[in-house]
């Protein structure tokens, strides 16, 4: 910040001396933080919270953890028929099919994931790490989810796809990290078994499945907090 003109001869004097002084103690600082390894490093990674897991059941992929960037592509198991692709328009042929039992590994952790007809209403999300759709929808969803008491009512499950090193957000983990999304999330196997699995042809992509492991709803595109909720509704029945 710059100081006002001094008014006399021996204010003016007196200026080099303050600077003197004012450099030598920004100098010995300097020196204290180097010897202390001192100052905040701003590429350290957010606070780590412990993520639920799931039984692995026959089958399932074992895994003994993940590296520190977790699972980009992970193992893949879909037992099951996948859901026919979702309509341009007109009814949604997969309404009341059973939806197919995905195993696979989470993207942060590496353990055992299993989206399975468990009496459990669900929601299943598709995202990409690069889509930008799906970098506005996936704190949407991570807010509601933290502060709406419904949540409660359904498991909700995500499946990380398309993964490339080269574009945004890469790897998967440390984004949804980053964004406080402590959900469950499958890393889809490098030929998209997962994402297929669903029906999907573009990414956010939600499936709604009631506590009979039947699809109820599905949707597409960025979601208001609004409609992510009407989907949790549905696949809970209330």
């Amino acid at each position: 910040m710059s100081s006002p003109a001094p008014s006399s001869k021996r204010r003016r004097s007196a200026v080099p001396g303050i600077v003197a002084i004012v450099v030598g103690l920004v100098v010995a600082a300097a020196a204290v933080a180097l010897l202390t390894g001192g100052g905040e490093d701003d590429t350290a990674s957010p606070t780590q919270t412990t993520r639920p897991t799931t039984a692995s059941g026959d089958g399932a992929v074992s895994t003994s953890g993940a590296s520190a960037g977790g699972v980009a592509v992970g193992t893949v198991r879909v037992v099951g028929a996948s859901l026919p692709a979702f309509p341009e328009s007109g009814a949604d042929r997969a309404k009341g099919l059973a939806f197919p039992e995905i195993r696979g590994q989470d993207v942060a952790s590496g353990l055992p994931v299993t989206i399975a007809n468990d009496g459990r209403p669900k929601i299943v999300m598709v995202v990409a790490h690069w889509c930008p759709h799906c970098q506005r929808e996936v704190p949407v969803v991570a807010d509601w989810l933290g502060r709406d008491p419904r949540a409660s009512l359904v498991d909700v499950y995500a499946i990380s796809t398309a993964v490339d090193r080269s574009r945004g957000n890469y790897p998967p983990a440390s984004w949804l990290t980053e964004e406080g999304w402590f959900v469950q999330t499958i890393a889809d196997d490098a030929t998209g078994s997962a994402f297929r699995a669903t029906g999907a042809s573009s990414f956010p992509s939600f499936v709604a499945i009631d506590a009979q492991g039947k699809v109820v709803a599905r949707a597409s595109g960025e979601l208001s907090a609004a409609r992510f909720a009407d989907l949790v509704v549905a696949a809970a029945g209330r």
